[in-house]
């Protein structure tokens, strides 16, 4: 009796082991049934947090409202891939792909239901089909040898000493402040030598002023040169305006040389400088009462107080 058991034994290993790593089969639930649901997966163990493949078999009888969820395949997390449809013989069979994914060190089991309403009945409990559980050893991503202790960053930070950001504050102010001194004396001192320059300027076309009475004919034009070129850094002095490669004409026709200048002593420069030009450029005598214009020019000059004619403070 035990020699007649034994083939037995050995075919019903066989079916076990056809099953395993697989749910039930929809046919296998019986060909009455309105719903069947079945999960084939290739692999009986898996790596944690790695993808595999899970596809999931669903069966229905026409008419039915199928309620498949993917809830359901908790604790596993699924992507969905593709979905297949195909109704014979008044069933619908449906076939969901996925890749699943296990986040559970140790044995999971996934056993799913799946249900799928009949409208037309209209019971208060659907139809409902329970896969056979599917069974997964879901092992470590870490070497045999890592226990998993998790890595500290170091030793922790010291605390910052909140005079330190006080003494950087300061020392920031500090350095702004002393930049902010330095520019202020140096523009005090560049108006300073402005100013005295201007007092030079003005001191020395009084002397010019008073020349042409006894000035000779051949001495003309480096006279006019000279009255030209300190005319011109008078009348910068005066409008902000320095234009050396622009005609007497082109500076004292800018709006700016007008407005500082002011009517009488703007024309009174136009008419020297254009004497000026009549003697170096078109060999013609110092015209009578220049003089008296640049004397004019230089007496509204204005002088900074304690600068005196020389340019001396």
């Amino acid at each position: 009796m035990k020699c007649a058991a034994w083939p037995l034994l050995a075919l019903a290993a066989l079916a076990s082991g056809a099953l395993a790593g697989r749910g039930q089969l929809p046919d296998e639930q019986g060909p009455a049934a309105d719903v069947a649901i079945e999960l084939v997966t290739g692999v009986k163990a898996v790596e944690f947090g790695k993808a595999f493949g899970l596809t999931v078999r669903l069966r229905w009888r026409e008419g039915l409202a199928p309620d498949w969820r993917e809830a359901e395949l908790a604790p596993l997390v699924v992507r969905p891939t593709s979905v297949e449809r195909a109704v014979r013989g008044g069933i619908v069979h449906e076939t969901r792909r996925y890749l699943a994914y296990a986040f559970q060190v140790g044995p999971v089991e996934v056993a799913p239901r799946f249900a799928a309403a009949d409208p037309a009945a209209g019971v208060a409990v659907p139809p409902t089909a329970l896969a056979l559980p599917l069974r997964l050893m879901v092992a470590s991503s870490l070497p045999p040898d890592d226990e998993g202790v998790a890595e500290l960053p170091g030793p922790p930070v010291a605390e910052p000493r909140p005079w330190v950001g006080q003494v950087v504050a300061w020392a920031l102010g500090l350095l702004v402040l002393g930049v902010a001194v330095l520019r202020f004396r140096r523009g005090r001192a560049a108006a300073g030598a402005s100013l005295r320059q201007q007092a030079k300027r003005v001191a020395r076309l009084q002397q010019l002023a008073a020349m042409p009475a006894g000035l000779a004919a051949p001495q003309a034009p480096a006279w006019c040169a000279e009255v030209a070129q300190l005319l011109r850094g008078h009348v910068g002095a005066r409008s902000g305006v320095v234009a050396p490669h622009a005609s007497h004409q082109e500076l004292l026709a800018d709006a700016r040389v007008v407005a500082a200048l002011g009517r009488e002593e703007h024309a009174a420069v136009v008419e020297v400088l254009r004497a000026c030009d009549a003697v170096g450029f078109g060999g013609k005598p110092l015209p009578a009462g220049v003089d008296e214009r640049l004397a004019a020019i230089v007496r509204a000059a204005p002088i900074a107080p304690g600068v005196n004619a020389a340019g001396r403070a």
